[in-house]
C-alpha cells in the first residue's frame, strides 16, 4: 500500500497550522499524490487521534470526509468528524477545520486554547479571497483570539491545479519526505513559519509553535475576544 512508504515524524507538541488553501486534503485521496499524504502524517506526528470539524460551507463537506478517511486508513490512528460548537478536545492529538462555517465562540476559542495548552495541534484551512472572505475572516478571528500573528491574507493566487516542487517547498522537520505537494487556487498566509510556496514564491502553508503559558493564560480566559470580532466587522 502507498502509506506504507510514508516517513514517521514526530514534531513538537502543541502546533498551530494555518493554509490559503482546502484543495492540499484533495490529494490525500490513495495514489494522487504521496507529498500530500505525508505532509498530512508529518502533521499528526507520534499522534493516533484526529478530530476533523464538519463544515456546511460548500466543499467543505468534501474536504471533511477526505481528510477523515485519509486519517481512518492509517495504521493505529482513529479519526472522528465532530460537529460545533467546541466544549472540548480531550482525547484528541490534531484537530484539523477545513473551511470552518462559524464565528468561533469566547468558550470555543477557550477550548482551543485548553487543547494546545495540554500539547494538541490545530489545523485551520481556509481558501482563496475570491469565493472564501467569510471563512477566511472567521480563521484569522480565531487566530487573533488564540494569540497568534498568523493571518490569511485572501488573495487569489495560482488559479487552477499546480504542483509545488523544488524550491517551493521549505526545508523543515514538517515537510521531512515531501518532494511535492498539489494544491489549488490559493490565498498567501503571513507571520508564521512558512512550508509551501506559489509559483510566485508567495507563501500559502505556514505554522508557528504557541508559548505555554500564552496558551493557559488563553484557556483561562480570553477577554478580548469581542474586541477582536468588532476590529474585523468594521
Amino acid at each position: 500500500m502507498i502509506l506504507l512508504v510514508l516517513v514517521a515524524y514526530s514534531p513538537a507538541k502543541a502546533t498551530l497550522f494555518v493554509s490559503g488553501d482546502s484543495n492540499i486534503i484533495d490529494p490525500l485521496t490513495p495514489g494522487i499524490d504521496t507529498g500530500n499524504q505525508q505532509f498530512f502524517t508529518n502533521i499528526l506526528g507520534g499522534g493516533n487521534s484526529v478530530a476533523v470539524l464538519h463544515s456546511t460551507v460548500p466543499s467543505g463537506s468534501d474536504f471533511v470526509g477526505n481528510v477523515n478517511q485519509f486519517y481512518n486508513s492509517l495504521s493505529g490512528v482513529t479519526s472522528t468528524v465532530i460537529t460545533g460548537p467546541i466544549t472540548s478536545l480531550t482525547g484528541y492529538n490534531l484537530l484539523v477545520a477545513p473551511l470552518p462555517d462559524h464565528v468561533f465562540s469566547s468558550s470555543e476559542i477557550t477550548a482551543l486554547g485548553n487543547f494546545l495548552a495540554g500539547g494538541g495541534s490545530v489545523f485551520f484551512l481556509g481558501e482563496n479571497g475570491k469565493y472564501f472572505n467569510t471563512t477566511d475572516t472567521d480563521i484569522n478571528m480565531a487566530l487573533a483570539a488564540l494569540g497568534s500573528s498568523m493571518q490569511i491574507i485572501p488573495d487569489t493566487i495560482d488559479v487552477g491545479w499546480h504542483t509545488a516542487t523544488g524550491a517551493q517547498i521549505a526545508t523543515d522537520p514538517l515537510t521531512a519526505g515531501v518532494t511535492t505537494l498539489s494544491y489549488a487556487w490559493t490565498s498567501q498566509v503571513s507571520n508564521g513559519t512558512f512550508l509551501f510556496f506559489g509559483t510566485g514564491g508567495q507563501p500559502f502553508v505556514e505554522y508557528t509553535i504557541p508559548e505555554p503559558a500564552t496558551m493557559l493564560l488563553l484557556g483561562l480566559g480570553l477577554m478580548g475576544l469581542a474586541g477582536v470580532r468588532r476590529k474585523f466587522k468594521k
